[in-house]
């Protein structure tokens, strides 16, 4: 659903560039832009407070960017992912540890990723 939600704003961004009513339709940066998805209501589950995205067993835990109004159900859902936390600095003998949000993180495979992606940007 994301993956269509996606092609759908693209077609209103063309939509509204050939209608003389926006700029061209430009990508995201991947470095400025955090990673995001839209989900619409007919791929998530809202039941008592919680929401669960299609094919998710366990509920999502929520950060509400406003409140919602008693009663309401949202209509899409935005589920955004960045660590972003700044860790102090680790001694080298420190191969692997676990950040704040749960992920595990290996110096040696981000090391290995920085490498690949500046020889690729140099070819």
């Amino acid at each position: 659903m994301p993956l269509q939600q996606a092609l759908r704003q693209l077609q209103a961004g063309f939509a509204n560039f050939f209608a003389k009513r926006a700029k061209c339709p430009v990508f995201k940066s991947r470095k400025k832009a955090r990673a995001s998805a839209e989900y619409t209501r007919s791929a998530f589950r809202w039941r008592n407070g919680e929401s669960t995205l299609a094919k998710m067993d366990a509920p999502l835990a929520i950060v509400w960017s406003r409140p919602l109004p008693a009663g309401a159900q949202p209509s899409t859902v935005t589920v955004c992912s960045a660590c972003g936390t700044v860790q102090k600095a680790l001694p080298l003998n420190v191969r692997e540890w676990v950040c704040a949000c749960g992920a595990s993180h290996d110096r040696d495979v981000n090391a290995a990723r920085n490498i690949l992606a500046a020889g690729l940007a140099e070819s």
